[in-house]
């Protein structure tokens, strides 16, 4: 039905291509999401020019310029 179609954002600090378990898990479940039809959104950090911004697999993906790096690690 049009009216079950939802609107998700999802933010977290690293995406695709960055690889960590919590990146892999959202990247599936933000996949899974899209492809059932739902428009979804991830906002996350900008470390580079290079990394990719439009849209990855059916999800929309928003970059921040990042004035700070944060690690991964501890």
């Amino acid at each position: 039905m049009p009216g079950d179609r939802l609107r998700i954002a999802i933010c977290l600090l690293y995406y695709v291509p960055h690889r960590t378990g919590l990146t892999i898990y959202v990247q599936r479940v933000a996949e899974a999401l899209a492809q059932r039809g739902h428009e979804v959104t991830v906002l996350t950090a900008r470390y580079s020019n290079l990394l990719p911004r439009d849209e990855i697999a059916g999800v929309r993906v928003i970059r921040l310029l990042a004035p700070l790096k944060v690690s991964r690690g501890w």
